[in-house]
């Protein structure tokens, strides 16, 4: 196979690299977690670069080095992103921050202590390609699980997409890892054709991610407004204060707030979006929008968390009840189990159940963003 076809693949997939990381750029230049994006273009031109130089044999060791850095740090971008749009939390984990630092700074010094082939080499290097394709998993997962519950139209549909992208990108990592293999057992793949059909493959699958990317954008730029709203990055978790409201279908949205409020329907621990519709007699798209556009949650069960964690907030700060147990009231509000009830209080109001009666504040999450919440003591809890 000659080089000139492979150069030529390379060329175009990073044009469409290039074209999508300014698309960012110029369109969602007031959004500043959109550098996700761009810099996950920039590091999917250094895979292609370094699948390049896997080819020809460039000997030029810094392209070398720095195009493997940037095809290591591709699956971490991934999941970054999918974690900030599909997720609807703040701040990502400073676990799976430290994690991705860590592994990064590990393959980083890796070449200046021991060269390719070396035991040491393969010891590191290899784990770093699975945990390459678990973080890739990861992502797909998480952007796959969120789907029933989304109420944001556009942005359930981008899941799919999304999840195609993040099983590519694992599946180039798998690749990759195989050549790795390969490679130390049997020589080079890059002197004999077959090896470079498969860098060729890896390069292709790039392109055409690529360019499904930007055939994707393109066809929003008449909605460029509506599409940065759905990446709004900053909306945050949503606080028990009450969201904004906008004019729409307002008999349906008094008919849900009259079913939470009244009737307390958040109570059942099996209430899913589709129960609700039927129970109102509404289609499922339009309470979807209903909920979203109107009453102002980005998925499902923040609006269930929303009333479920005011009212444990007043049962936890209840002087009538003083025996009534946290895991009484985890069920009585419709939490199926007792860790979910905490997972949910403590996303909402940065403390446990258990510091939020006992009036502990110094268990407080600080990192998080500060929330419109109720004070440790009855009288304010009342204002609610």
């Amino acid at each position: 196979m000659k080089l000139t076809y492979l150069y030529s693949l390379s060329s175009l997939a990073i044009s469409q690299l290039l074209l999508m990381a300014l698309l960012y750029l110029l369109f969602f230049i007031r959004n500043r977690d959109a550098l996700i994006p761009f810099l996950l273009c920039i590091c999917l031109i250094g895979m292609v670069v370094r699948l390049v130089t896997l080819v020809d044999g460039s000997e030029y060791f810094w392209l070398r080095y720095f195009s493997q850095r940037l095809t290591q740090a591709v699956p971490a971008l991934v999941w970054i992103l999918a974690f900030k749009l599909f997720t609807d939390k703040p701040r990502i984990p400073l676990n799976a921050l430290r994690l991705v630092i860590l592994y990064q700074a590990v393959l980083a010094i890796l070449p200046f202590l021991s060269e390719s082939g070396d035991t040491l080499y393969y010891l590191v290097n290899r784990p770093a390609y699975l945990l390459m394709f678990a973080i890739s998993a990861h992502g797909v997962i998480m952007v796959l699980e969120g789907r029933a519950t989304d109420l944001i139209s556009k942005r359930r549909q981008l899941r799919i997409s999304f999840a195609i992208f993040a099983i590519g990108i694992g599946l180039i990592n798998v690749l990759l890892y195989a050549f790795s293999i390969v490679v130390s057992l049997l020589g080079p793949l890059s002197e004999s054709s077959s090896g470079r059909l498969m860098y060729l493959f890896c390069i292709a699958l790039i392109f055409v991610f690529a360019m499904i990317a930007n055939l994707s954008i393109v066809s929003l730029f008449s909605k460029v407004y509506n599409f940065d709203r759905m990446i709004s990055w900053e909306n945050g978790v949503q606080t028990l204060a009450s969201p904004v409201k906008k004019r729409g279908d307002t008999r349906t949205a008094n008919r849900i707030t009259e079913l939470m409020e009244v009737e307390k329907l958040y109570r059942d621990p099996e209430l899913t979006i589709s129960r609700l519709a039927e129970i109102i007699s509404r289609k499922e798209h339009r309470l979807r929008k209903v909920i979203n556009q109107e009453m102002g949650y980005r998925n499902f069960n923040q609006f269930l968390n929303n009333y479920r964690i005011k009212e444990a907030c007043l049962l936890l700060c209840d002087d009538e009840n003083p025996d009534h147990s946290i895991s009484q009231i985890s069920l009585e509000i419709g939490y199926a189990s007792l860790s979910s009830f905490n997972k949910a209080f403590k996303e909402i109001t940065g403390v446990t159940p258990s510091a939020f009666r006992n009036g502990d504040v110094t268990q407080a999450d600080t990192s998080k963003k500060p929330l419109d919440l109720p004070q440790f003591n009855q009288g304010a809890i009342e204002r609610y």
